[in-house]
């Protein structure tokens, strides 16, 4: 498996954490913004020394001659990509949750406010 650029920035990015570094000085050193560190450093598991571990093995899963991963190495990183990709649509979710809830909360005070009614009304139309 050939590591890539952004691979090789996010473990160099957990490392510098795990080391004590700010997200400012990560992102001083890597050329990457404060928030953008702060995103990605997210996605990993709170316990940050596995999520370091996962990646270095990932790294470094080549074989002797650079044969394929083994079963095992190939279905944990599977399971970090999907651990990952399912924090970040439990986010999603809950930020298009709560902004559904503020729409709902607006066309409410609007029809209380200028008693008119914005929702559709529910049946066939005639």
């Amino acid at each position: 498996m050939k590591e890539t650029i952004q691979e090789r920035l996010e473990l160099q990015m957990v490392r510098m954490r795990n080391k004590g570094y700010s997200y400012r000085e990560i992102g001083e050193e890597t050329g990457v913004s404060k928030s953008s560190v702060a995103r990605i450093l997210r996605n990993f598991d709170p316990e940050i020394e596995k999520s370091q571990k996962l990646l270095e093995s990932m790294a470094k899963e080549k074989t002797d001659n650079g044969k394929q991963m083994t079963r095992e190495q190939r279905l944990l990183e599977e399971v970090a990509s999907l651990k990952a990709e399912l924090r970040a649509t439990r986010r999603e979710l809950d930020h298009q949750t709560l902004r559904a809830e503020v729409l709902d909360e607006i066309i409410n005070v609007a029809e209380r406010k200028f008693d008119i009614e914005i929702r559709k009304k529910a049946g066939a139309k005639r």
